[in-house]
């Protein structure tokens, strides 16, 4: 063995296990959209709807945009994807007993929209009754004109602001919505690029790129070189002429198993013989329930000799340097034998001639 390998592997395997998990939002990919993510805002940032965090998050951000709030907050209607006067789209739009807040989510880089339109939407709304309250929020800062009047929250400075005050509202919240609210922040923290804390392990892959790299070459090398028996024993076999006349169809799957598919009295019967680096595996299995009960029936005298993997029975296992000579021997033993037993069975059930 390559000794730096070997010293590779040893210094990873000395790492302490480092986990991190990730949330459901991460495995959906929802924060990527800008309208899922708007949406997710829009149930947050009401009241009163079933999270009961009440104005948690509704309150953080008009803090941040400059709003000291004294008192409860009623959110009178939360709207989305509003129609502007120039008939542009305003993702969020939150009309309260004393605000008009008009919110613009920017998960992407570019802020193209016509924050102009959206001001005269906003302060038409808000009329002299309301106070207009305009907001871009996004994950990266924007250099917006103070002349156009929104502010630029990010969501890094709502999230700080959110956690500070998270507590005073977790025994009331409910836990499956508190819980969906912080996989909520960790996504978009990640997607911002604020999380991302390496582990030891994330650290050892940065310092030994190259020995890494040329490391997981080798072994697909390897592994290829593997692969390459299993069409060497197909040719073989079929040269030999050894497997029976009743085989169907002989094929390779994912380039590391050669099937042999049977149908014997009506059933799917395979034989899948799989090599890895762990070696070399030869399975029996019926491609359906019907099929298997029938496997297992002409077995029934082999039973005891075999073990059961997966519901497969596993014929027979070699070392990875098993010569291909004995392998396929064993294998068309076996295939003779289902193909005999199966003759046997079925001259068993055939109805007997009468004199």
């Amino acid at each position: 063995m390559d000794t730096d390998y070997l010293k590779l592997l040893l210094k990873y395997n000395a790492l302490p296990q480092s986990e991190r998990h990730i949330s459901i939002f991460e495995v959906s990919g929802y924060p990527h959209y800008e309208n899922v993510c708007s949406n997710v805002l829009a149930f947050y940032l009401h009241p009163q709807k079933e999270h009961k965090l009440g104005c948690l998050l509704l309150s953080s951000l008009l803090k941040l945009a400059g709003h000291i709030i004294e008192s409860d907050i009623h959110a009178l209607n939360v709207e989305r994807e509003y129609l502007t006067m120039s008939g542009g789209r305003l993702d969020l739009l939150i009309t309260t007993d004393a605000y008009v807040i008009g919110i613009e989510n920017k998960i992407f880089h570019h802020l193209n929209n016509n924050l102009l339109d959206y001001k005269d939407t906003i302060d038409q709304i808000a009329s002299d009754r309301l106070t207009p309250v305009r907001i871009v929020l996004s994950l990266k800062p924007f250099a917006i004109p103070e002349a156009i009047g929104f502010a630029n929250i990010v969501y890094s400075d709502l999230w700080h602001e959110v956690k500070a005050n998270l507590g005073f509202h977790a025994t009331s919240g409910a836990h499956k919505w508190t819980a969906y609210l912080i996989d909520f922040m960790e996504s978009t923290e990640i997607l911002a690029g604020e999380s991302m804390d390496l582990t030891d392990r994330d650290k050892f892959f940065v310092e030994n790129e190259a020995m890494v790299e040329r490391l997981v070459k080798d072994r697909n090398s390897f592994v290829a070189r593997i692969n390459s028996q299993v069409s060497i024993l197909r040719d073989l076999i079929a040269d030999s002429g050894d497997s029976p006349i009743e085989l169907e169809r002989r094929w390779i799957y994912a380039s590391s198993c050669l099937v042999h598919d049977f149908v014997l009295s009506g059933n799917k019967v395979a034989f899948d013989l799989y090599v890895s680096p762990k070696g070399w595996i030869l399975q029996l299995f019926g491609r359906n329930q019907v099929s298997n009960r029938h496997v297992a029936e002409l077995v029934s005298a082999k039973r005891s000799s075999l073990t059961v993997e997966e519901g497969r029975f596993v014929i027979a296992k070699w070392p990875l340097a098993t010569g291909l000579e004995e392998i396929k021997d064993k294998l068309c033993e076996w295939m003779n034998w289902i193909v005999q037993e199966d003759a046997n069975l079925k001259s068993e059930r055939a109805p007997q001639a009468s004199c």
